[in-house]
């Protein structure tokens, strides 16, 4: 598998990523971030603290779910942070993603943040809005996270009609073994691919972007 020279600085925004019980997005996400991650790039991942995700796996799992993520995705750099919303938000957004090359805002995650990611304006930044269900969202829904201002839609399908670039879903191979009860994720989508091939398309496609 060839690695850019050049590695991407990318920071996933999400629900969730640790909190996969009825929240199947944070299993497709962590397996895309991770397959970045492996392919060289430096990938953190975001997530608001105590997020209801989170507090629902905790209470089907216990810490195991937590400890998983940690001692099976060491590549992932992971962070959570304060709720706050306004000029605390926009201010706390526009330090994070000061140094990096794209921002990555996932379906799920609060839609204040999702419209700031949109609005930020930045020479070289890459904003990008990621959806595993585009079928919820609508018309309506998609104006309300101004995703018509987003430099990239990335989606398994088109979201509110607005043109998207393929990404699909995938499970890493750390959450295909036995160590995590996928079941109670809800209903996967039945057209998973491998991780790692999926991470590579939509490295290529940041990369082009970028250059």
């Amino acid at each position: 598998m060839r690695v850019w020279s050049a590695s991407l600085k990318i920071t996933f925004f999400v629900n969730s990523i640790i909190g996969y019980v009825g929240n199947p997005a944070a299993l497709y996400t962590r397996a895309l971030a991770n397959g970045l991650a492996v392919l060289g790039n430096d990938i953190r991942v975001v997530e608001e603290r105590q997020n209801e995700p989170l507090a629902r796996t905790l209470r089907a799992t216990g810490a195991a779910a937590s400890r998983h993520v940690y001692e099976r995705f060491p590549l992932l750099r992971y962070s959570t942070y304060e709720q706050r919303s306004g000029g605390p938000l926009l201010e706390w957004l526009t330090r994070e993603v000061s140094l990096i090359d794209v921002a990555v805002a996932v379906q799920g995650v609060d839609t204040e943040l999702a419209r700031w990611v949109a609005n930020i304006s930045r020479e070289g930044l890459t904003r990008a809005f990621l959806a595993w269900d585009p079928d919820s969202i609508d018309e309506a829904r998609a104006s309300e996270l101004e995703l018509e201002k987003y430099d990239l839609l990335l989606s398994p399908a088109p979201v509110a009609g607005l043109p998207c670039l393929d990404v699909r879903p995938a499970l890493a191979e750390q959450d295909l073994d036995d160590a995590i009860d996928r079941s109670l994720a809800g209903q996967l989508r039945d057209d998973l691919t491998d991780a790692i091939d999926a991470a590579a398309r939509l490295e290529r496609t940041l990369t082009a972007h970028a250059g």
